[in-house]
Order: structure tokens, then sequence, then C-alpha cells
């Protein structure tokens, strides 16, 4: 089966595979117009250009690589397209660069920040937190110097945040949501 190129930017990438999509820009063709991206994170910035596909569409196509040097981490993007007079912003976002699993070290943990936080504090309640978890920052306050009724309030909300997460990952990949509804009938 081959690859099918998607039209829009993706939400989640993982770092050192190929990164390709296209854009349609009806008013901004890439015989005349070029399309190029910036991706800002603290302390990192990507930049890319897409090029002209043939069938009036931009092509983004960058090689494994360039994007195996990619830090990971939650980035804000810019598109913008340029005729080398004008310039101008089409569109903004986020975009989430993961690890490439094939390419990781053993110390790779690929959980989500909700996630690190959630065992954090179940292992502090219980008391089992390691050095780095003892320390863990949460809203600028230490959750070693953290009241045990403050620890269980902030473990239900990022426990309630980290099922949402997996719903959303669940949809994503096509999976039915854990949220069921049900009905009684009664006859009379």
């Amino acid at each position: 089966m081959a690859y099918t190129v998607p039209t829009i930017e993706p939400k989640k990438f993982a770092i050192g595979t190929t990164l390709k999509f296209k854009r349609s820009l009806p008013n901004y063709l890439p015989s005349t117009w070029t399309l190029s991206y910036a991706l800002v994170m603290t302390g990192q910035q990507i930049t890319f250009t897409a090029s002209d596909n043939g069938d009036g569409t931009h092509l983004v196509n960058v090689d494994e690589a360039t994007t195996a040097a990619w830090a990971a981490g939650i980035y804000r993007w810019q598109s913008y397209i340029t005729d080398g007079t004008d310039k101008f912003a089409v569109n903004t976002g986020t975009i989430e660069l993961t690890s490439d699993f094939d390419a990781s070290t053993s110390g790779f943990d690929d959980r989500a920040h909700v996630k690190k936080v959630l065992d954090a504090l179940e292992a502090t309640i219980l008391g089992k937190a390691s050095k780095d978890q003892a320390f863990y920052m949460i809203a600028g306050r230490q959750i070693s110097r953290t009241p045990v009724e403050d620890l269980i309030r902030w473990r239900n909300l990022y426990k309630s945040e980290y099922s949402r997460l997996q719903q959303e990952e669940d949809l994503a990949r096509g999976l039915s949501g854990q949220h069921k509804i049900r009905t009684r009938f009664r006859c009379n």
C-alpha cells in the first residue's frame, strides 16, 4: 500500500523520520509563491521550505537525516508565503515532535508530561518518590514540601487530564471512546 501524503500539517511527528505533507493554496500557486515554515520552542528554531509538487500544491518533504537533528518537544509553528517581494503569514499552530523509537536509547522516556507529573505525585503520596520525583515542580511548588491534601488534589487533577489525553489518543487511532451511554426501557 502506498503512502498517502497528508494535505494538512501534522499535530504530532516522530523526529528521525520523513516529514511529508502538501498544502493547497489556490491564491498562492507554487509556480510564483514559496511556502515556508518556522517552528519555535524555547531555545529552538526549525525552518524548512516547501517545493512545487507539480499539481498546484506546495510539497513539504524533509528527509529523515534532517529531522533526526531536531529536538523533541512541543513547538509553535507559523507558515508564510513569499514571492520575493511580498511575504504573508498563512497559518499557525502547534506540533509535538516526539523521539524516534528506532533511534532511542535505553534511558528514553516517552511518557507525556502529564503522565510524568502524575507518576511523581503518586510516588510521593506513597512515600516512594525517587530523588528526581521528590523535588518535582508543579505551579512553582516542590511536591516534597506540599501537604498531602494538596498532593491528592493535584493527583486527581492530573489523573483526569491523563485520562482525557488517553481518550484523545484512542479516538485519533479510530478506537471508540470509553464513555458509554446507558439506557433503560421500561414496559408498562
